[in-house]
């Protein structure tokens, strides 16, 4: 009597592409037109808004489209990175360089 053996294959298992909108600032975008999120140190834009920051990633200063998910109360401002497709956080106290807000 033979024991047959069978051979170990692995099953090719497709993994599900999630379709992601990223949302990119063209190269020579104009921020001069676009009004300040920050007036007099106040940050007067909302939730849910589309702000444009300037972050510091790979060696050199690159615009990102941020949108507003929530402003604390202790002064942190919680955002969701459209660009990257990461969570970017700052203080109220301490915000990016350019922060301006996106008008549609």
């Amino acid at each position: 009597m033979a024991v047959e053996r069978k051979l170990y294959q692995q099953e090719k298992v497709e993994k599900k592409k999630i379709e992601v909108e990223v949302k990119k600032v063209k190269r020579g975008f104009k921020t001069d037109q676009l009004p300040d999120a920050f007036v007099d140190g106040n940050f007067i834009a909302k939730v849910g808004s589309e702000i444009i920051v300037s972050r510091y990633r790979n060696g050199k200063d690159t615009l990102s489209i941020c949108t507003v998910k929530e402003i604390e109360d202790s002064g942190l401002i919680h955002t969701w990175d459209e660009t990257l497709q990461q969570w970017f956080v700052f203080p109220i106290s301490q915000p990016p360089k350019l922060t301006k807000i996106k008008n549609d």
